[in-house]
């Protein structure tokens, strides 16, 4: 048997009836049949052609000229220098409808998990943050808030034979609750203790990204909620040094000294 993806394929007869492009475009293929039952996927191509005189559909933002909305973003900076606290504030700046940086923002419903703070931690925090503000706690009915600390906060589970990555009961759990709540937002705070790969493999991190990208822009959703992913950023921060001495092909550093913001592996994969 031949590997030729053209094996009994043959030659397309000339169309009959064909007068313009457009049914010309339209006219009935040939299909390789072992192609069709090679992949259970069912992609839908269609020519550009075909968005002439359509309107150009806006782009949507979170938080406008900043964060877009359906796609994951990343914030990174160094260990203490207040990344979750900013997020935080993003978090209650859209459940209140208010500004952000000095910006407006999406207003709706937020979900922010948090895998470093425990409960009492972030009522400390958002009771200074609504006191800024000028509100109350009891104003935050559009934020809900789940703390990870102490627990397994993995969004994925790794095959460490295949290299693949699956959904963890955790992120079924999310994604469940998601469709419930449709937030504008979801905060993920922080990368390194939701993903479980090694965060400067390219093909791990592209993968855990593709997730994300699957709660922000799944399309049984009434909204197109934005994924904040927050991730340390200085060198020293990513992983610690590997027991037996391996440093990835991927990087000219060891993994450890490599610094995530700058990493082309997540810098490329989601708006940073």
């Amino acid at each position: 048997m031949t590997d030729d993806p053209f094996d009994g394929l043959k030659p397309e007869e000339p169309p009959q009836n064909v007068t313009n492009l457009s049914d010309f475009r339209n006219r009935p293929r040939q299909v390789n049949a072992r192609q069709a039952n090679a992949s259970g996927r069912k992609s839908r191509f269609f020519s550009a052609a075909d968005l002439d005189g359509k309107p150009v559909p806006p782009r949507e933002w979170l938080v406008p000229d900043l964060i877009p909305a359906g796609t994951v973003t990343l914030l990174t900076g160094d260990g203490g220098t207040g990344k979750s606290l900013l997020a935080l504030q993003l978090a209650v700046a859209c459940a209140l409808g208010k500004t952000w940086l000095g910006r407006g923002v999406s207003a709706g419903r937020v979900l922010f998990l948090s895998a470093e703070d425990d409960e009492a931690e972030l009522h400390r925090r958002l009771w200074d943050v609504v006191q800024a503000e000028d509100a109350a706690l009891s104003d935050l009915d559009h934020l809900s808030i789940r703390s990870l600390a102490g627990e397994d906060a993995l969004l994925a589970a790794l095959d460490l034979r295949s290299g693949i990555l699956r959904a963890s009961d955790l992120f079924r759990e999310l994604d469940a609750f998601m469709g419930d709540l449709r937030p504008v937002v979801l905060v993920l705070d922080t990368l390194a203790d939701l993903f479980p790969g090694n965060e400067n493999d390219r093909a791990q991190a592209r993968q855990f990204v593709g997730l994300l990208r699957g709660l922000a822009a799944w399309p049984r959703r009434k909204c197109r909620p934005c994924c904040c992913a927050i991730a340390h950023g200085n060198a020293g921060s990513c992983c610690p040094p590997p027991r037996h001495g391996r440093i990835s092909r991927s990087s000219p550093l060891p993994p450890w000294k490599t610094s995530l913001a700058s990493s082309k592996t997540w810098a490329n994969s989601p708006w940073c």
